[in-house]
């Protein structure tokens, strides 16, 4: 990772106890590199093959090229695979928190909440809404993002 020696981003990882920093041998220098241990174990896990990227990729591809997202903004295109790959199993409905949404989508609340209009007025989704007590996302695909859904297996 180039993050070079801004200790921010490092103190951050560490707060969420994502990795822990190791001692250096020798004084930072500009070039310095920064040695550092990972803590969760699951990231050490998830290493998909060659085959499962490839397949992910090109399902996103797939989904992303859809008619009704195909002219939308990258950040709305973003919203639309998300919403696809947050279904519930085996329906065209889903549900997510809404930060979540946000954090995936790399989207602020305002920001996210017009994505999610030109999804519905592109007929990406047929609907969605905001739940302020559990702070959920749901929204139903419409059909031809739906279809596509259906059609693209690995997602």
């Amino acid at each position: 990772m180039r993050m070079r020696q801004d200790p921010h981003p490092w103190q951050e990882l560490e707060q969420a106890r994502w990795l822990v920093r190791l001692q250096a041998d020798a004084p930072t220098t500009a070039n310095a590199t920064v040695s550092a241990q990972l803590l969760d174990a699951a990231v050490l896990t998830q290493a998909p093959g060659r085959l499962e990227r490839a397949r992910a990729a090109d399902g996103a591809l797939r989904l992303t090229s859809c008619r009704v997202l195909r002219n939308l903004p990258a950040a709305d295109q973003l919203a639309g695979l998300a919403l696809a790959t947050h279904l519930f199993p085996g329906h065209i409905k889903g549900a997510i928190e809404a930060e979540r949404l946000g954090h995936v989508c790399a989207l602020t609340p305002d920001v996210l909440a017009t994505a999610l209009d030109r999804l519905v007025a592109a007929e990406a989704a047929d609907w969605w809404s905001y739940d302020a007590g559990s702070e959920d996302i749901t929204w139903a695909l419409g059909p031809t993002l739906a279809s596509q859904h259906a059609s693209v297996a690995i997602l």
